[in-house]
Formats: structure tokens, C-alpha cells, sequence
């Protein structure tokens, strides 16, 4: 995490994610959002190697807990969220773990979860699981060292830098 002096270049392949501002931030079913990552392409098999060698996104669908429940054979966390390829049969695969989920939140790209696991790749009715970041937005704060610079909500400053490659 990065607290901005200045902006830095966006480009292709550099933007910026904003955390979410509030700690029960919840995206709405259906609403699209872009995961990124350098994982595995094609279907994800865990016997076949692959070379993390290029930056790859795909559109997803939140999916309601509620709705990912009915789906999934656990039950989901609080600090947890679903997101799906119904439309596409996209999703991430292995290698992704760890990237970011941004959603398009008032016009600000808002780091809403972080690639966690799925249990089967592409299948449209299988959900993949993220963490989901709001949960953890106070003890992000507590914890980076930057409580001081803390703004009121309209104003937060601090952003994440990751890698979205928006070309969808």
C-alpha cells in the first residue's frame, strides 16, 4: 500500500484501485467487475505447468452470498465474496490467487476483494471466492502505519497500486 505524495503515471497497465471507503461496503448482486491476474489460461489444471508470463483480466458478475451459498457446498465467511462468468464461463485460475477484484464504484476503481479459490474453473453455475477487502479496511488503517493520515471518508488519499489491465 502506498500513500500518494504525488500521482504516478497511469498507463495501459498501471492503475490505481481505491480502497473501499467504508467497511460495510457491499457490492449489489449482478454488478460487473474486473479480476486480474497472471495465472493459469485455458482450463485450470493442476497437472499441467505453466510460465506466469502475462497479465491477464476477465469480467465478473458478483454474486448475492445468499445466491453463492445455494451453490457451494460450505458456507461462506462475512469476510467473504462470490463472483462468477455466468455470462462469459470466464473466471480466475490458479497463479491468480492474491490478485485483485476492482468494481467500478461511483467512478472510482474500489479494490473489493482478492482472488481466494474456486472450485471449478469456467463452469457458469460455480462461483469462484474472494476476500472481501471492506472487511479488513479498519485493520488495513490499524495496521499500515498510516492511522495518522486517515481523512474523513470523502477524502481518503490512500490507494493501492496494482496491475488492472482494462481492455475488455
Amino acid at each position: 500500500m502506498l500513500l500518494l505524495e504525488e500521482p504516478f503515471t497511469i498507463t495501459d497497465y498501471v492503475r490505481p484501485a481505491c480502497l473501499p471507503q467504508i467497511s460495510d461496503y457491499r457490492p449489489v448482486n449482478g454488478v460487473s467487475c474486473v479480476a486480474s491476474g497472471f495465472g493459469q489460461e485455458g482450463t485450470c489444471d493442476d497437472n499441467v505447468k505453466f510460465e506466469p508470463t502475462k497479465l491477464k483480466s476477465v469480467v465478473l458478475e458478483i454474486v448475492d452470498n445468499e445466491l453463492c451459498a445455494e451453490k457451494l457446498p460450505f458456507e461462506l465467511e462475512k469476510s467473504q465474496l462470490c463472483a462468477a462468468g455466468f455470462q462469459n464461463g470466464m473466471d480466475t485460475c490458479k497463479g491468480d490467487s492474491g490478485g485483485p477484484l476492482v468494481c467500478d464504484v461511483d467512478g472510482r476503481w474500489t479494490l473489493t476483494g482478492i482472488v481466494s479459490f474456486g472450485l471449478a474453473f469456467g463452469e457458469k453455475d460455480t462461483p469462484g471466492v474472494y476476500t472481501r477487502v471492506a472487511e479488513y479496511i479498519d485493520w488495513i488503517w490499524s495496521n499500515s502505519h498510516l492511522e495518522q493520515h486517515r481523512k474523513p471518508v470523502s477524502t481518503i488519499k490512500l490507494m493501492v497500486r496494482v496491475t488492472v489491465l482494462l481492455d475488455y
